[in-house]
C-alpha cells in the first residue's frame, strides 16, 4: 500500500461571477465543454467515468489530484490502490483511500488511468447533490487549458494551436520552495505576486479555480490575523469549521498587471501535524475573465487577447 502527500480542494467566500450568455467557442475551433457555475465562484463541468455517466465534477487547478465521490466509487467498484495523505488548508488528512480511474472524458477529450482520492463530498453536495467529485491537476495537465468564465466555457487542447492564438504577458510557473519533510509539486500552478501595502513582499500563490477569496496561509508570521476582527468561517474536507480572519485590503501585482484593494483570508490556526507545501496562498483564477494555462511550457496569461 503506498501513500502519497497531495493539495487538496478548498473553498472560501463567494465571488460574484458575471457571466455572458452567448454560444460557447474556444480558439482555433478547438471544441468548448459548457461549464455551469457553483456557489463561491467554482464551475462544474459534465465528464464520464469508465464509459458512465454523464457526471458532475468541479473543476479544480489548485489540487493536484482529481477526486471522486465514494458513493461513486463504490457504485464503479472501484478497488483501491492504496491509501494518501491529503494536504488542505491548515489540515492533513492520512489514511484517504486511492484509487484508479480506467477512463476520465471531458467532451471528446479522454486520459487513461487517472489516479484520484475517495472523499464523502456533502461539503459539495449540501449545496449542490449532483456533485460527484473533482477534476484535478493529473487530468488538466495533459492539455492547454482555457477557463472562460465570460463565455462560461472550458477549452482542453492537445494540439497546441491555441498557444499560437492567444496573446498576452505569460506568467511563469514557478516551483514552490521545498523544505525538509515538506510535500513535492512539481506540476502546481505557482506563479509570483508581488504585494505592497504596510510591507510590501514577494508572494507564491498557488492558482486555484476550487477557491473564490484570495488565501495568505500566514501573513507576517500570524501577527495580521491575530489583530483583525472580521472573520468567517468554513467546513473543510473532514466536516470539521475552520475560521479565517479577513484581512485588509492589499494591492498586488502580477507582472505588468496591478490589481487594487484585494482581500485576502488567513486561517487563525493550523494543525501542528500539516507538511510545508512551499507556498504562500491561493490565488483564485474567478479574479479573472479568462485565464489560460500552458502546463508544458509552465507560464500562464490571464485574460488573453
Amino acid at each position: 500500500m503506498k501513500t502519497i502527500k497531495l493539495l487538496a480542494y478548498v473553498s472560501f467566500m463567494a465571488f460574484p461571477l458575471h457571466l455572458l450568455h452567448s454560444e460557447p467557442h474556444c480558439p482555433e475551433q478547438i471544441t468548448g465543454v459548457h461549464l455551469r457555475s457553483f456557489p463561491d465562484a467554482a464551475i462544474v463541468v459534465r465528464l464520464e467515468v469508465n464509459n458512465t455517466g454523464p457526471y458532475d465534477f468541479l473543476v479544480d487547478t489548485g489540487a493536484q489530484i482529481t477526486e471522486i465521490d465514494s458513493s461513486l466509487a463504490s457504485e464503479l467498484h472501484l478497488e483501491s490502490q492504496g491509501t494518501a495523505g491529503v494536504i488542505g488548508v491548515g489540515v492533513y488528512t492520512k489514511g484517504v483511500p486511492l484509487v484508479e480511474l480506467s477512463e476520465l472524458q471531458v467532451g471528446s477529450q479522454v486520459v487513461e488511468r487517472v489516479l484520484a482520492t475517495v472523499h464523502n463530498l456533502n461539503r459539495f453536495q449540501n449545496t449542490d447533490r449532483e456533485i460527484r467529485g473533482v477534476l484535478g491537476e493529473n487530468f488538466l495537465r495533459n492539455f492547454d487549458v482555457l477557463i472562460d468564465y465570460g463565455h462560461n466555457i472550458l477549452c482542453l487542447d492537445e494540439t497546441r494551436r491555441m498557444e499560437q492564438d492567444l496573446k498576452g504577458e505569460r506568467i511563469p510557473l514557478i516551483v514552490p520552495l521545498q523544505k525538509e519533510g515538506g510535500a513535492s509539486h512539481p506540476e502546481t500552478l505557482v506563479i509570483p505576486v508581488h504585494v505592497s501595502g504596510g510591507k510590501a513582499k514577494d508572494l507564491r500563490l498557488l492558482l486555484d479555480s476550487g477557491s473564490s477569496s484570495p488565501l495568505l496561509y500566514c501573513p507576517h508570521n500570524g501577527k495580521e490575523v491575530a489583530h483583525e476582527k472580521a472573520s468567517i468561517r468554513w467546513t473543510g474536507a473532514d466536516g470539521a469549521e475552520q475560521l479565517f480572519a479577513v484581512l485588509a485590503p492589499q494591492d498586488i501585482q502580477i507582472g505588468a498587471r496591478s490589481i487594487a484593494r484585494v482581500s485576502f483570508v488567513a486561517p487563525i490556526s493550523t494543525g501542528n501535524d500539516v507538511p510545508e507545501i512551499g507556498v504562500d496562498g491561493l490565488l483564485p483564477t474567478a479574479l479573472f475573465r479568462r485565464v489560460y494555462i500552458n502546463y508544458a511550457n509552465r507560464y500562464t496569461v490571464f485574460d488573453p487577447r
